[in-house]
């Protein structure tokens, strides 16, 4: 199936995609614990998270795509990669047309309404706040919580970084087993080696065959079981969180894979 990058009306279809994808990945237990329950918070967490993303001028989404057939009008998307591009390099992913794209003006707004919007209307799909788990995991805050566990393997030496990062990878259910994994991943490797930069991923559990298979051979560690010193750079974040909050949920993915 062919590629292309991502446009602004493919947005909704994405996070559909991405919401069936990941519907039964280990994470999305302790995240959104009622999305059966109420399906159309869940993708609208995806949905934001997309929105938010496609905003991002260091981030890239690429999908895949499924030509009409006969008679009818239109193609499927079949699949989506996030793409992130990290260090010296990318201020220049999108040139000089950059500067000029709407989505620089844009971005703080997108941020702002989904912040009012997350106040006004609570999502019913996610983990609520409770005596014993008073700041449960969720899309909003996992980066803040989890982030400094990752930069153990992303930022910290030797690690490099400048980088290509794949930070989503998402296929149509209908559609998996058909090879379209491998070229949203060679997509971002092909970009990473003409660059002459390193790519890595962080996969979820049971992805590291699929994963070395594509070109990350070398497995360096798991953010599920790492722990901050107290001599760290980030044991800021250790103040919060006491320990891991992926290894006090029992999450086993989180594998760290990089190309070189």
């Amino acid at each position: 199936m062919p590629l292309r990058l991502a446009t602004f009306s493919d947005l909704g279809r994405i996070s559909e995609i991405a919401a069936a994808s990941f519907y039964d990945e280990e994470l999305n237990d302790h995240i959104f614990p009622f999305r059966k329950q109420y399906p159309g918070d869940y993708v609208s967490v995806w949905h934001q998270k997309v929105v938010k993303s496609w905003s991002s001028f260091h981030k890239v989404w690429v999908v895949s795509y499924e030509e009409a057939s006969a008679g009818k009008s239109g193609a499927v998307i079949t699949g989506v990669a996030e793409w992130g591009r990290e260090g010296k390099g990318a201020d220049r992913l999108w040139g000089i047309v950059r500067w000029w794209d709407p989505r620089r003006l844009l971005a703080p707004f997108v941020s702002f309404f989904y912040t009012v919007h997350r106040f006004l209307f609570r999502n019913r799909s996610i983990a609520p706040s409770t005596p014993s788990n008073p700041n449960p995991l969720n899309k909003w805050n996992f980066g803040d919580r989890v982030e400094p566990y990752m930069n153990l393997f992303l930022t910290h030496p030797p690690y490099r970084l400048n980088r290509w990062e794949l930070l989503t990878l998402a296929v149509d259910p209908a559609y998996q087993r058909r090879g379209i994994g491998q070229k949203l991943v060679a997509w971002g490797l092909d970009k990473a080696k003409a660059e002459g930069v390193p790519a890595v991923v962080i996969g979820a559990k049971d992805t590291e065959p699929f994963y070395h298979r594509c070109g990350f051979v070398h497995l360096v560690g798991n953010v599920s079981t790492a722990e901050i010193e107290d001599n760290d750079d980030c044991v800021k974040a250790k103040r919060i969180d006491k320990t891991n909050p992926l290894k006090a949920a029992g999450i086993v993915g989180g594998s760290v894979m990089w190309t070189e």
